[in-house]
C-alpha cells in the first residue's frame, strides 16, 4: 500500500505531486506572513485589500458601504464582487486579528482550483498526438511566486486567474460546441463584478470566437441568453452604483486615470515593466513567445493565450504599472494574472516538440519524464528570478523559502500596532486622516478621511502633483490636498503623514504638534 503512495506521488500524471509541494508551501507562506503585537498573533492582507475588508466590516456593523462610517459613501474598491466576498468572513464570532487568515485560505483554495484548471485545458485543448502532458504548465503556475504573493496577501488574484484559465477553457469547448456560450458569457459576467478591467479579457474572447470559421452557424438562442444575462449583470451593478455611490464609474477609476497625462503613466509603465518584471525572465519569455508565433498558424489555438498575455502586458503600461512595484515581489498583479498563459503556452511547445521527436525516434515514456521535470524545474527557477534578479541568488532562495518574511510584513505589524496605540489616545468619535487607507480603517472604529483619494472624490478628480522624474509616479499616491481636508473635516489626527505634498509645515501653523510615539499630528496640542 505504501509503495503505491508513493509512486503516486511522484507520477507526473497525477496532480497529487504538484500539491504535495503547494499546499504546505502555501500554509508556511500564510503563517509567515502573522506576527504577533502583545502576544496577540495578527494575520493582515495589504494595505489595499484591508480596504476592501473595512468596506465588509462597515457593512456588518451597520454602517453600510462606507469606508469613512460617516457623510457619503464612496466606492472606493475597485473589485466588487471580491470586497462582498469578505462581507460573510466579517460576520464570523473571531477576533478582527484573524478574519483575514480564511481570505487567505479561501485564495489559497482558488490558486488550487487554478491548478486543476491548467491541467484540464493542457489535457482537453493543448495535447498533440499522444504527447498529453499537463505537468510542466500546472508546477509553474503552482510555483509561481507572484501569483501566490498576491493572493495570499488578500488581492483578488487568485480569483482573476481562476476566472482567465476558465474563460479561455470554455472559449475553446463553445469554438468545439462541447459547451453553451450562455456558460461562457455567464462566467464573463462573475469577472466584470470582480474587476471592471476584465472587460479586456471579455473583448479578447469573443474577438478570437468571432474569427474561427464556422462561427456564423453559431446557436444564436443561446449567444442572445448569454449576452443578456452579461448585459443585464453590467446594468444592474451600474445602476447599484450610480443609486449608492452616485457615480457612473468606481473612485478608484476618477483617482489612477484622470489628471495624470498618458505619457507620464505610459513612460512609468514601459520603465517598470522592463526593469522590473521583463528583464530577470526576459531569456524563457522571449524564447516561448518566439516558438509560439511560427505555430499559431497551423495551432490556431495557441493563439488565445498569446493574446491575452499581449493585453495583461499592454494594460499595465498603459496604466503606469502598480504602485507596488520596486521590490522583490517580481511581477505586479496586471501581469501576473497573465503569466499562467504563458506557461500553457511553453507546455503545449513541449507537447508539440516530444510529439516531433516520437517522428524521429522510439517513443519512450521515461525520456519524456526526463524532460518534463527538468525543464519544468529550471523554467520554474528562471521565472522566480534565480538566475538574473537584481536582488541575487541569495535574496531569491530565502524569498521563495519563506525563511525571510515576505516583504511589507514588518510594515503591516508597525501600522497595526500604532493603529491600537492610536485607539488608546483618541476618543472613539474622533476623526481620523491617513495615507494607510486599509489597516486603520480595519483595526480601530474612527471615522476616517482618506488623505488620498481613494475614498474621497473631491481629492480623486484632481490633478495629480507630478513629480520631475516619471520614475517617481506613484499611481494613486500623487493626489492629495490638505488645506482642503482640513477645511472640510478638521480632522482630529493625521496618521503617518508623510511631507511629500508640504503638510507638515501646514499642520504646524493650524496647531498641530507631531507625536512620534504614535506617528502623527495631534490637533490643538500645540
Amino acid at each position: 500500500m505504501k509503495s503505491k503512495w508513493l509512486k503516486a506521488a511522484i507520477d507526473i500524471d497525477r496532480p497529487i505531486l504538484i500539491f504535495l509541494f503547494f499546499f504546505p508551501w502555501s500554509i508556511w507562506f500564510i503563517y509567515r506572513t502573522s506576527f504577533t503585537i502583545d502576544d496577540i498573533r495578527y494575520f493582515c492582507l495589504l494595505d489595499d485589500a484591508m480596504i476592501s475588508m473595512a468596506y465588509a466590516k462597515n457593512l456588518v456593523n451597520g454602517y453600510g458601504l462606507n469606508w469613512a462610517r460617516f457623510g457619503e459613501p464612496v466606492e472606493g474598491f475597485t473589485t466588487p464582487l471580491w470586497t462582498f466576498l469578505m462581507i460573510p468572513v466579517n460576520a464570523l464570532p473571531v477576533g478582527l486579528n484573524y478574519k483575514s487568515l480564511f481570505i487567505q485560505i479561501f485564495s489559497m483554495i482558488l490558486l488550487a482550483l487554478n491548478i486543476l484548471m491548467i491541467r484540464e485545458l493542457m489535457v482537453t485543448h493543448f495535447g498533440f498526438g499522444a504527447k498529453r502532458y499537463w505537468f510542466p504548465a500546472a508546477a509553474l503556475t503552482a510555483s509561481y511566486y507572484p501569483l501566490n504573493f498576491w493572493a495570499f496577501q488578500g488581492m483578488e488574484t487568485g480569483l482573476q486567474v481562476l476566472l482567465v484559465t476558465l474563460s479561455v477553457y470554455l472559449a475553446f469547448n463553445v469554438i468545439e460546441k462541447r459547451s453553451s456560450p450562455i456558460t461562457l458569457l455567464s462566467l464573463f459576467a462573475v469577472a466584470y463584478l470582480v474587476r471592471m478591467d476584465m472587460l479586456l479579457l471579455v473583448l479578447v474572447i469573443l474577438g478570437f470566437i468571432a474569427y474561427q470559421p464556422g462561427f456564423i452557424h453559431v446557436n444564436k438562442r443561446s449567444w442572445l441568453i448569454g449576452f443578456t444575462i452579461f448585459g443585464m449583470t453590467i446594468v444592474s451593478y451600474s445602476i447599484f452604483r450610480w443609486i449608492y455611490f452616485h457615480e457612473l464609474l468606481p473612485n478608484t477609476y476618477y483617482l489612477k486615470l484622470t489628471g495624470v497625462p498618458l505619457e507620464i503613466r505610459a513612460l512609468r509603465g514601459l520603465y517598470v515593466f522592463v526593469n522590473i518584471f521583463f528583464l530577470p525572465i526576459s531569456i524563457p519569455l522571449l524564447l516561448i513567445i518566439a516558438g509560439t508565433i511560427p505555430l499559431v498558424r497551423i495551432r490556431p489555438k495557441l493563439g488565445l493565450p498569446l493574446l491575452i498575455i499581449g493585453i495583461c502586458f499592454g494594460y499595465s503600461i498603459y496604466v503606469g504599472g502598480d504602485v507596488w512595484e520596486y521590490t522583490n515581489v517580481g511581477a505586479n498583479r496586471f501581469v501576473t494574472v497573465a503569466m499562467p498563459m504563458l506557461f500553457v503556452l511553453f507546455n503545449a511547445l513541449l507537447n508539440q516538440g516530444l510529439s516531433y521527436l516520437d517522428q524521429s525516434k522510439k517513443p519512450s515514456l521515461s525520456r519524456d519524464r526526463a524532460v518534463i521535470i527538468s525543464v519544468s524545474l529550471v523554467f520554474s527557477l528562471f521565472f522566480n528570478g534565480f538566475f538574473l534578479s537584481r536582488w541575487g541568488l541569495e535574496a531569491e532562495f530565502k524569498k521563495l523559502t519563506v525563511i525571510q518574511h515576505p516583504t511589507y510584513i514588518a510594515g503591516l505589524r508597525r501600522i497595526i500596532s500604532k493603529s491600537m496605540e492610536l485607539q488608546a489616545w483618541l476618543q472613539p468619535a474622533s476623526i481620523v486622516a491617513t495615507v494607510w487607507a486599509g489597516i486603520p480603517a480595519y483595526f480601530t472604529d474612527f471615522r476616517m478621511v482618506d488623505l488620498l483619494g481613494y475614498n474621497e472624490k473631491t481629492i480623486a478628480g484632481m490633478n495629480a502633483l507630478l513629480p520631475e522624474d516619471f520614475r517617481n509616479y506613484w499611481p494613486g499616491h500623487r493626489k492629495s490636498d490638505s488645506p482642503y481636508i482640513l477645511a472640510k473635516y478638521k480632522p482630529d489626527f493625521f496618521f503617518f503623514v508623510k511631507d511629500d505634498f508640504g503638510t507638515d509645515d501646514l499642520l504646524r501653523s493650524r496647531g498641530y504638534k507631531y507625536e512620534d510615539e504614535i506617528r502623527g499630528w495631534l490637533k490643538g496640542s500645540g
